[in-house]
């Protein structure tokens, strides 16, 4: 029993050791209780998975892990001391930036030769940004626009933007190209050969929006005009319309008179029969519905007379 006690003793004696347990955490200041060997609590170790050092600059991360910048918390990059926030931006250089840049010391003339531009330049000397969008050129872009001086004319008119027109976009795929000659793809008028600046939040200048318009206009009335009534036999006592179901029934109305046969059908649209709506001899009055239209289904409609007259309407279609 008594050797039990003291293995149980040694053992704690021992786990205490490792853990730090029983210790106050040894950053400077701090009361919390140890949590490892290393001696520090929970909210001053390192959070980095096995480390078990102390963090700096009171954030999350111990000198090896975290940024070594004075005041920073970010974890520091696996290749390198700082982190990507303070790291040069050049390639694969660790070096710490220039406060205000994006380069070390080494590499600073890097960056864009284009006055107040951070960015790191190319061959050229300039950005991409900077540089002229038009293929194979190198200069520096004018202010303010897309292009070199020497392709200016390739440069959107619409003031402060930068990109190229559209018809030098569309030039680099097509010997032909209809495109805005003044303006790019978002400023410039889409009307076909037309090079006026669009109207704000529009596809189109004044001019040609109006035509776009009166043309949409035209186009729906000639479509709407596809669907009305159309008479196109009228001879010998028989008549046919060519109609469109604009609901699933047809409701007809006819006044007869006289003494022959007076006969109203309605077809297909491929003149086969669908349903009869009349069948007399003899003055008649009319007045009945057909069910079982197709919404939007050519039909047609046959009348036929002998030895009278007929007044007939309905109702159904999209009217003449």
């Amino acid at each position: 029993m008594k050797k039990r006690i003291a293995c149980t003793i040694t053992m704690m004696c021992l786990l205490t050791i490792l853990t730090g347990c029983g210790k106050k955490c040894a950053y400077e200041g701090c009361e919390n209780e140890a949590v490892n060997k290393a001696g520090y609590c929970k909210e001053h170790t390192c959070t980095v998975d096995g480390c078990t050092q102390p963090v700096i600059n009171n954030g999350t991360y111990c000198a090896e892990h975290g940024c070594n910048v004075a005041g920073c918390v970010n974890k520091g990059r696996d290749d390198g001391d700082y982190c990507k926030d303070h790291s040069c931006t050049y390639f694969s250089c660790k070096n710490i930036r220039i406060d205000g840049e994006i380069f070390c010391e080494e590499h600073i003339d890097k960056k864009c030769k284009m006055d107040d531009c951070h960015e790191r330049g190319e061959d050229n000397g300039y950005c991409a940004e900077h540089t002229c969008k038009i293929m194979g050129c190198d200069n520096p872009v004018v202010d303010g626009k897309g292009t070199c001086k020497e392709h200016l004319q390739y440069a959107c008119q619409s003031s402060e933007c930068s990109e190229t027109t559209y018809y030098y976009d569309l030039s680099k795929f097509s010997e032909v190209s209809v495109g805005n000659k003044n303006y790019c793809y978002n400023h410039g008028c889409k009307y076909g050969g037309c090079n006026n600046e669009a109207m704000a939040g529009k596809s189109f200048c004044e001019k040609h929006l109006k035509t776009v318009k009166e043309n949409e206009q035209k186009t729906a009335e000639e479509e709407q005009a596809k669907y009305k009534d159309k008479e196109i036999v009228s001879e010998n006592g028989k008549y046919m319309w060519q109609v469109y179901a604009a609901s699933d029934s047809l409701h007809f109305s006819a006044t007869c008179k006289g003494s022959g046969y007076f006969g109203i059908k309605i077809l297909d649209s491929n003149q086969d029969f669908f349903d009869l709506v009349l069948n007399e001899v003899g003055s008649y009055e009319l007045d009945k519905t057909i069910y079982g239209l197709t919404v939007g289904e050519k039909y047609f409609i046959q009348i036929e007379v002998s030895d009278g007259t007929i007044s007939y309407s309905w109702t159904g279609t999209y009217g003449k």
